[in-house]
């Protein structure tokens, strides 16, 4: 989950940095008188950086759903898990009271035939 975040970020990031171009070192001064400015840049000129923003957002939308689905993923396991261990549970409880009803009627086996054989030993 982490990674992904990381990764979306980097992503978003390198986009952002993709729209935007490096600025040139500042000329020397020139004698000659400057010419006139230059007319303010366009809403084009505007669109890469928006457009940069844009995916920004779209990431890290992107990055809370697979937190959120990543989450939800992981609650169900934690109550699978819950419930497989208290079938386990109860499943070992059967197999015990099986194996005491068992042993209780093993004892009760041999009391009967430890009575039958002091019976016979009794009869001459």
């Amino acid at each position: 989950m982490k990674k992904s975040l990381i990764i979306a970020s980097m992503l978003a990031l390198s986009l952002a940095a993709c729209g935007n171009k490096e600025e040139t070192p500042a000329p020397a001064r020139p004698s000659v008188p400057a010419p006139a400015a230059a007319p303010a840049p366009s809403t084009e000129a505007t669109k890469p950086a928006d457009t940069a923003a844009q995916n920004v957002e779209k990431a890290v939308e992107a990055a809370k759903d697979v937190t959120k689905e990543a989450k939800e993923a992981a609650e169900k396991a934690a109550e699978s898990a819950k419930d497989a261990g208290k079938n386990a549970k109860d499943a070992a409880a059967e197999v015990g009271k099986d194996v005491k009803d068992a042993a209780n009627k093993g004892v009760e086996a041999t009391k009967d035939a430890a009575g039958k054989a002091m019976d016979a030993t009794k009869k001459p």
